[in-house]
């Protein structure tokens, strides 16, 4: 608990191993088809599915990479349809089965 609360003050991001387990069990076999999957995303599209995994909302994500928050959503339904993801939830797991979210 500690490493996690100082990992955060650090301005960093914490995701518990056994969480991790538990979010990625549903994933495991899509995995390797998920990262031949990712090569189809643009690299805006993959930005956006990057920031909405480290809990941006689309508005904070249209301010940082300087677009309309309809167009960080237009990234974000195009990314979800290219890889079949359905919700927030799957983006994350989606980023944590890339690396996207490692925390070393």
């Amino acid at each position: 608990m500690l490493h996690a609360i100082r990992r955060v003050a650090a301005g960093g991001q914490y995701l518990d191993s056994t969480l991790t387990e538990r979010v990625t069990s549903g994933f495991v076999s899509r995995s390797a088809s998920a990262k031949v999957t990712a090569s189809t995303l643009t690299e805006r599209e993959a930005q956006v599915l990057r920031l909405i995994a480290a809990g941006y909302g689309n508005k904070e994500i249209a301010t940082q990479l300087d677009l309309s928050a309809k167009t960080v959503d237009s990234h974000k339904a195009n990314a979800m349809r290219k890889l079949d993801l359905s919700g927030r939830i799957d983006i994350v797991k989606y980023a944590i089965l890339q690396g996207w979210l490692d925390h070393t």
